[in-house]
């Protein structure tokens, strides 16, 4: 769970709730990106995936209706 960028987040909030959020709210943790690493690296490595930006996908990437993980984001911080 985390709180996206104010054009990601403004099917929830107004602009100013948005406005009025803790910035230290905004994006994702160290704690989350290290786990979803673990994660990703221990389903890739189970079922023979390669651990790739064409293989690890974000859910808008398969379903227009999605706007997650969002622009916030740092794919570089899994995939590196």
């Amino acid at each position: 769970m985390a709180m996206g960028s104010a054009d990601d987040m403004s099917i929830y909030f107004s602009e100013a709730v948005y406005n009025s959020l803790d910035e230290s709210l905004l994006g994702y943790t160290d704690a989350q990106y290290e786990s979803l690493k673990a994660l990703l690296e221990d389903i890739c490595e189970r079922h023979s995936v390669p651990y790739d930006k064409e293989h690890i996908i974000g859910h808008e990437e398969y379903s227009p209706a999605k706007n997650d993980p969002g622009e916030l984001f740092d794919w570089d911080r899994i995939l590196n």
